[in-house]
């Protein structure tokens, strides 16, 4: 009587981390999908906050992300990126924009701040802390000091932030990723069995 063939955790997570490695390439493309979907609400092509600006670092740090890893008993974790675990260095108004934006804000320059605020010093975090300080821009919420003071003494009107009063589009960039995970992953564990019996069925033969 020919004795079943067991083929362990380990294995499965191993052929499966073999077959995940070759899906990364599309979860990544679904993802950036709904990234550049982004800058379709974007009008203004002076914004400083449009996510094309950043898509090269948001590609970045996808392909930095450990969308699957081994655990010590041999299973195997998947995860997508979400707010809580994608690392937003340097993206963190494109974290803003997924987190949601309650309010009105606009975009106001270095230059700017100073002239309505008086102070030589800025405190907040600008949009993009890599360009030098005469170009960073910051978003401030649209209020009535915001209002005065652009009229009486800017004189001009500032750039509104595209992204003002808009809900969480977490679900809009990472979402797909998601759903084709839990579409794909019973087939990627049975392909991955699959393969792990030929192995031991080669193995077998070598045997003899």
């Amino acid at each position: 009587m020919k004795q079943p063939i067991k083929i362990t955790k380990q294995v499965i997570s191993n052929n499966l981390l073999n077959n995940f490695s070759e899906e990364q390439e599309n979860i990544i493309d679904l993802i950036m999908v709904g990234y550049d979907s982004l800058s379709d609400k974007v009008t203004d092509t002076e914004s400083k906050s449009n996510p094309i600006l950043f898509r090269d670092l948001m590609l970045e740090s996808l392909n930095n992300f450990e969308f699957v890893s081994i655990l010590d008993n041999g299973g195997l974790n998947i995860q997508t990126p979400d707010l809580d675990n994608f690392d937003f260095t340097n993206l963190s108004i494109i974290q803003q924009i997924l987190e949601g934006t309650t309010g009105s804000y606009i975009e106001i320059t270095h230059e700017d701040l100073i002239k309505i605020t008086g102070k030589t010093t800025i405190n907040s975090e600008p949009i993009d802390n890599s360009v030098p300080l005469n170009k960073r821009v910051y978003l401030r919420r649209y209020d009535d000091f915001i209002r005065r003071k652009e009229r009486e003494v800017l004189n001009k009107k500032l750039i509104k932030f595209p992204f003002s009063n808009v809900p969480s589009l977490e679900d809009e960039v990472f979402g797909p990723a998601d759903e084709y995970i839990k579409d794909n992953i019973d087939k990627w564990i049975n392909s991955s069995i699959d393969t792990g019996i030929k192995k031991v069925q080669n193995s077998y033969k070598g045997i003899k």
